[in-house]
This record gives structure tokens, C-alpha cells and sequence, in this order.
């Protein structure tokens, strides 16, 4: 196939082992290097919302590799670190999940990391760095990023 659609960087029939990026019908593509003029990342598909029912740190299940979490709106003294779990078919254990605080807290009031990855599930923790107590729904961005070699 040749590189006739110069578009920057690549060519948009590029070819990595047989699937042509961009194609409307996924498929698993396998390349050393891939760059993008703009947005890289999943299509509004692997998205999906959950919320806490009874308390910061009760069990989610969501079956997506990108989506968001909204905490339960329980009241978080200072300096307490909640763990909760999310359950998802998704995660293997070698994968990185990398999440963020998205809103629905008080800005800078809170660190939130990945405790612990395994397969079907992430460990998320929430430490309070406010000074005080806060009872607010924190709300949390996931993506998935996978490391394996099918």
C-alpha cells in the first residue's frame, strides 16, 4: 500500500500489520510508534458512570476502560485516607489506570492515587488534605492503558 494522503506526521492509509488506522471497525494493530496531530484516546463508546451508593469507601463495578466515578457524599474528616474498590472485567495485571480528580470537591483539598491493580480490579484511595471535614461527591476520571502482549 502506499503513502499517498500526507496528513502531517503519517499518512491515513498507513498500514501496521494489516489494519489501516482510522478504520471505522476496530481491530487490534500493532506499530513501535504512532503520533497524533490532535485527540488520541477512546471513543465516547468506552465510557461509562458509576456512582457510590452507601459510603466513600463501598465497591463499584464498572466494565468500561474509561469512565468516571462519583463518590458517595459521606462526611471525610482531615488527614483520613478512604480505599475503595473498582471491580472491572477490563483491567489485567499488568495494565496502568491513571485517574484524576475531575470536580465535585474542594479544589486541591484531596490526593487520589491507585493503590493497587489486579486482575478485574482497581484500588483507588482519596486522602483528605483539606484541614477539616468535607462531605462532598467527589467525582473521578478513569482511562485505562493497556500493557499487554495479545
Amino acid at each position: 500500500m502506499s503513502n499517498s494522503k500526507p496528513i502531517g506526521v503519517a499518512y491515513r492509509d498507513q498500514d501496521i500489520d494489516g489494519g489501516v488506522i482510522g478504520r471505522n471497525d476496530p481491530q487490534f494493530m500493532r506499530g513501535t510508534t504512532v503520533y497524533a496531530t490532535e485527540e488520541l484516546g477512546y471513543c465516547s463508546c468506552a465510557f461509562g458512570e458509576v456512582t457510590q451508593l452507601t459510603s466513600k469507601s463501598t465497591a463499584v463495578t464498572l466494565n468500561t476502560p474509561t469512565g468516571r466515578i462519583t463518590m458517595n457524599n459521606a462526611a471525610m474528616t482531615a488527614n483520613l485516607v478512604v480505599l475503595f474498590r473498582m471491580n472491572n472485567s477490563t483491567i489485567g495485571p499488568d495494565d496502568v489506570v491513571v485517574a484524576n480528580i475531575s470536580n465535585g470537591g474542594t479544589a486541591g483539598a484531596y490526593i487520589l492515587y491507585v493503590a493497587e491493580i489486579g486482575v478485574g480490579f482497581a484500588d483507588f484511595a482519596l486522602f483528605n488534605v483539606s484541614g477539616g471535614t468535607l462531605s462532598e461527591a467527589v467525582k473521578i476520571n478513569y482511562a485505562l492503558i493497556g500493557n499487554r502482549d495479545d
